[in-house]
């Protein structure tokens, strides 16, 4: 026997290393923001600006205190480093910051504050996204526990959960105010990517899986079709009917003003609704929406019809608690409700 030997030329990896992959990640991230900003003060020495959160000026803010810009960094050889990033978006986080720190008036489950709560997020992820995409992430979790094919190496996993698990935390412990959900919208692309490993059932020919997460799915795109086209209100099945809504969320997961034509599109339906009383959240004035000789909503029962913000008709003040037990008539989008009130009404 003769044995022959064969010589396999070796083929060399043409993967960049992790570190390189990482920093083109971020300098694309970088450039991205600058581009949307037109660069328009990127690259500004950081001792230039004019801070006013507590954080970048090295003062305590409260509640009450008033505004003094300054910068904890122009005395300081850290002062002299650019910021690779638009003036205005640096501006942007450091009042965004401010409002944390001196905290703002919040609301969760019936319950208003001074302050937020580290549990707002959570809370908001729970109500306000599809229960589709729930459903999904318990099926990623049974699948990666019991089935080694929906497995990746643990540097691959960690890769997406820690900065999940990392951009949630650092959310929730900014709990000056909560009152709106847009700050959590981070965490999503991470969660959908995790949930996402559920379409392995496809290669792996898994007939439930591939069941499940197509009903999953179809379950996500159908709820959300339901509120098109008032999404920004969208709340899943487990808020119930939208009179309960207001039990457990206010401020921009409700109305953040994308109901203003809704509203003179009814009120232009329906001319005959006299006396017409309007109180809603608005920087625009009703007279530029065509809707003019409207009287705000009194404090003081009245009979008439009345449309009123959600926001404003569960306000801290309880103005306007006597409508609370009323049963709307109608809705405008799902930030308005409609009440028609008799005078058999204000008897009772």
């Amino acid at each position: 026997f003769v044995q022959k030997t064969v010589f396999v030329p070796k083929i060399e990896s043409k993967t960049k290393p992790p570190f390189f992959q990482f920093a083109v990640i971020m300098l694309l991230a970088l450039y991205t923001i600058n581009t949307g900003y037109f660069f328009d003060g990127s690259f500004r020495s950081l001792n230039q600006y004019r801070f006013i959160s507590g954080t970048l000026t090295n003062t305590e803010v409260t509640k009450n205190t008033p505004v003094k810009p300054d910068n904890r960094f122009k005395d300081s050889w850290f002062g002299y480093i650019p910021v690779p990033l638009p003036a205005e978006f640096v501006q942007g986080i450091d009042t965004q910051k401010r409002d944390f720190e001196r905290g703002l008036p919040s609301y969760l489950y019936g319950e208003w504050s001074d302050h937020g709560w580290r549990r707002y997020y959570c809370y908001v992820l729970m109500l306000k996204e599809p229960l589709g995409v729930w459903c999904l992430a318990g099926l990623t979790l049974f699948a990666t526990i019991f089935y080694r094919q929906f497995n990746s190496a643990w540097y691959n996993e960690i890769v997406i959960l820690l900065p999940m698990l990392i951009v949630l935390g650092f959310i929730s412990s900014q709990n000056g105010f909560s009152i709106h959900p847009r700050y959590i919208i981070p965490v999503l692309p991470f969660l959908y990517i995790v949930i996402s490993k559920t379409a392995l059932s496809l290669h792996y020919r898994k007939t439930i899986f591939v069941l499940l997460t197509a009903g999953c799915c179809l379950w996500i795109v159908g709820s959300s079709l339901l509120f098109y086209p008032h999404s920004m209100s969208y709340f899943n099945e487990l808020a119930g009917k939208p009179q309960n809504w207001s039990k457990y969320l206010l401020g921009s997961n409700i109305d953040w003003g994308q109901d203003f034509y809704e509203l003179k599109n009814w009120c232009e339906k329906y001319p005959e609704k006299k006396p017409l009383f309007i109180t809603i959240e608005s920087g625009i004035p009703l007279h530029k929406l065509d809707i003019k000789n409207i009287n705000e909503v009194p404090i003081e029962p009245t009979n008439g019809w009345i449309i009123i913000g959600v926001n404003i008709l569960y306000n801290k003040d309880g103005k306007y608690d006597w409508l609370k037990e009323k049963e709307p008539v109608d809705r405008i989008g799902y930030s308005m409700w409609v009440y028609q009130i008799h005078e058999s009404h204000l008897q009772k």
